[in-house]
C-alpha cells in the first residue's frame, strides 16, 4: 500500500463533516451491539485518529471489517508510534460482565506485512444511545515503554458532505521559511479512503534569506472528528521528513474549507491554504435522507422518491458506481429501475435513482443505500424511512353527541365509539376543546372523577369508548366539542339543556 501521492500534482480534498446525531446503522440497538463504522480520536499522550468498522454481534463478539463506506481498512494513525497503521480485518472486540469493551488489535504496517504494535482496550461503554463510545487502552509499540490512551469514538455520519479544493495561492511558513505563492493541493488517499487524504505543495520560497525556486512537500494525513489533522510529511525538498499535525476549518453552510499543515522535520515548518478550487470529482446525492411516512399496507400504486446523483467536484474524471442496500436494511425498499450512474462528468445532469417503499407488514421501517463510487472513495450513504399501516379514526356519533335536557347539578353519560378502520396503529388522544366546563370526560359510567385527557391506542379493527359526562350547572342550552387526535382525527358536537327540574 502506498502512502505517498500515487500521481504528480495530486488532485483534491474531499473534507469533512456532517457531524450528525443519530445512528449510521439501520438495525435496532441492543447493549451488546456496536456493530457499524466508527471514528475516533486518540488522546492523552498520544494524539491521532482512528477508524474501524465493526461487524454484526456474534456471540458478543464484534470483528473488524473493511470500511463499508470506502471499501478499504480499517486505519488510523499515531503520533506515539509516529507513523500509520491498519487493522486486519479479523481482529474482534468483546464485552465483560460489567458492560466493558475489552479485547486487542493487532497494528500493522500498511506497507508491509510487520506489525507496528497494539491497542490494548481494557475499559468503556458506549453512551445510551449508542453513538459515542468512550475507551480506555494501552498503545505498545514494536519498542519503548506502553502508553496509556484514550479513545473517543462516535458513529460514522451517515452522509459526508464532501468538498475538494486546491488553493494556488498558499502560504509557507516557519523560521526562516516565507512563501506567498505555496500552491496546495489535496485529495482523498487512494490507499486509505475517508478520512485519509494525500497532500502535495510546491512554488518558489525563501529560505534563511534565499530565494529557491523550486520547494516541494507530499505526505498524507488522517483527520480526526474534532477536525485535527495529523499524520506524515514523507518527502520534502527542503525539510527532510517528519510527523505532521494541523487543524481544518469548515465554516457553516459548506463554504471553502480552510486547511493548516504543521510539519516537524529537519526544521518546523507550515503549509495553510484556502482549497476554493474543486479538482477532483465528488459524489452528491440529493436528498441526504428521506421519510416516506406512513403508506397504506394494500397500497394499489406505493409511493417512490427519486434520488438525484451527481459529479460536483471538478477535474477530468468522471465518477461511476452503483447504489446498494446496506446490511440491515428493511425489504420493504427497492429500487424501481436501474440503481447504476456514470460515468458522471463534473457539472452534467443528475442522474435519477428511483427508491419504492411497498410495506409488506405494519410498523417502523428503515433502510441505508450505500451510493458508491467505482475505484474510488467519497460514497455517500443515505438513510430512508416510512411506516407500514396508515391508521384511520372513526367516531361513532359521525355529528352530534345530544345529551338532551338533564336537571341542574345532575349528570348523564354518553359515550363515543371510535374504531381505528386503517391498518396501521392508531395512537391518540380525546380532549374536551371548545365550549362550558358542564362537559367532562370520564373513564366508566360510575365514575366519581372526570379527567382532562383520555389517551388511546387502538390496533387495525380495535374499538374504545369515550364517554363523556354531562353535569349542568345552570338551566341553559350548552354546547361543546371533543377533539379526537391521530388517524386523520375528528371533531364531535356536544350539546345539552340543564333544567330546573
Amino acid at each position: 500500500m502506498a502512502w505517498s501521492l500515487a500521481r504528480p500534482l495530486a488532485m483534491l480534498v474531499a473534507l469533512l463533516i456532517a457531524l450528525a446525531t443519530g445512528s449510521a446503522r439501520a438495525q435496532e440497538q441492543t447493549f451488546d451491539n456496536i456493530a457499524g463504522p466508527w471514528w475516533f480520536k486518540l488522546a492523552g499522550r498520544d494524539r491521532g485518529a482512528l477508524f474501524v468498522e465493526f461487524s454484526e454481534p456474534s456471540a458478543g463478539t464484534f470483528l473488524v471489517e473493511d470500511i463499508a463506506l470506502t471499501a478499504y481498512p480499517s486505519f488510523g494513525f499515531s503520533r506515539a508510534l509516529a507513523s500509520f497503521f491498519v487493522i486486519d480485518a479479523g481482529e474482534e472486540l468483546n464485552f465483560d460482565s460489567k458492560g466493558n469493551v475489552i479485547g486487542t488489535l493487532a497494528l500493522g504496517d500498511p506497507n508491509s506485512a510487520t506489525s507496528v504494535g497494539t491497542i490494548s482496550i481494557d475499559k468503556g461503554k458506549p453512551n445510551k444511545d449508542f453513538t459515542r463510545l468512550k475507551l480506555r487502552a494501552t498503545l505498545q509499540g514494536e519498542s519503548g515503554e506502553p502508553l496509556r490512551v484514550n479513545l473517543d469514538g462516535r458513529r460514522v455520519p451517515t452522509n459526508f458532505a464532501v468538498l475538494s479544493g486546491r488553493d494556488p495561492d498558499g502560504k509557507l511558513g516557519g523560521k526562516g521559511v516565507k512563501s506567498a505563492v505555496f500552491e496546495l493541493n489535496v485529495l482523498t488517499s487512494a490507499a486509505l479512503g475517508l478520512p485519509g487524504y494525500t497532500f502535495e505543495g510546491s512554488g518558489p520560497a525563501q529560505i534563511d534569506g534565499m530565494e529557491v525556486p523550486d520547494v516541494s512537500m507530499t505526505g498524507t494525513v488522517i483527520l480526526s472528528p474534532d477536525r485535527h489533522v495529523f499524520g506524515l510529511l514523507e518527502q520534502s525538498s527542503e525539510f527532510g521528513t517528519g510527523t505532521l499535525s494541523g487543524t481544518l476549518h469548515v465554516p457553516e453552510a459548506g463554504v471553502i474549507p480552510k486547511l493548516k499543515l504543521d510539519a516537524r522535520a529537519d526544521r518546523k515548518v507550515s503549509a495553510k491554504g484556502q482549497l476554493s478550487d474543486p479538482i477532483e470529482p465528488v459524489l452528491s446525492v440529493t436528498p441526504a435522507t428521506f421519510d416516506f411516512g406512513a403508506v397504506r399496507l394494500d397500497a394499489t400504486t406505493p409511493p417512490t422518491r427519486v434520488f438525484l446523483v451527481s459529479n460536483v467536484g471538478g477535474g477530468d474524471l468522471p465518477i461511476s458506481g452503483s447504489a446498494t442496500f446496506q446490511s440491515g436494511s428493511s425489504s420493504d425498499f427497492s429500487f424501481l429501475g436501474a440503481a447504476t450512474y456514470g460515468p458522471l462528468v463534473a457539472g452534467a445532469a443528475a442522474v435519477p435513482v428511483t427508491v419504492q417503499f411497498d410495506p409488506a407488514v405494519a410498523g417502523a421501517k428503515s433502510a441505508e443505500i450505500l451510493f458508491g463510487v467505482t475505484g474510488s472513495a467519497g460514497s455517500r450513504l443515505v438513510s430512508v424511512t416510512g411506516t407500514g399501516g396508515v391508521p384511520l379514526l372513526t367516531a361513532e356519533p359521525q355529528t352530534l353527541l345530544p345529551f338532551g335536557n338533564v336537571v341542574v347539578l345532575q349528570s348523564r353519560t354518553l359515550f363515543f365509539t371510535l374504531t381505528n378502520t386503517g391498518d396501521g396503529p392508531l395512537e391518540g388522544n380525546a380532549t374536551i376543546l371548545t365550549g362550558t366546563s358542564d362537559f367532562a370526560l370520564v373513564l366508566t359510567d360510575d365514575a366519581t372523577n372526570t379527567i382532562l385527557t383520555i389517551p388511546y391506542t387502538l390496533q387495525p379493527a380495535e374499538q374504545r369508548l369515550i364517554r363523556v359526562r354531562f353535569t349542568p350547572t345552570t338551566a341553559a342550552q350548552k354546547t361543546g366539542t371533543l377533539n379526537l387526535s391521530g388517524g386523520g382525527g375528528a371533531q364531535r358536537a356536544l350539546s345539552g339543556t340543564g333544567t330546573a327540574n
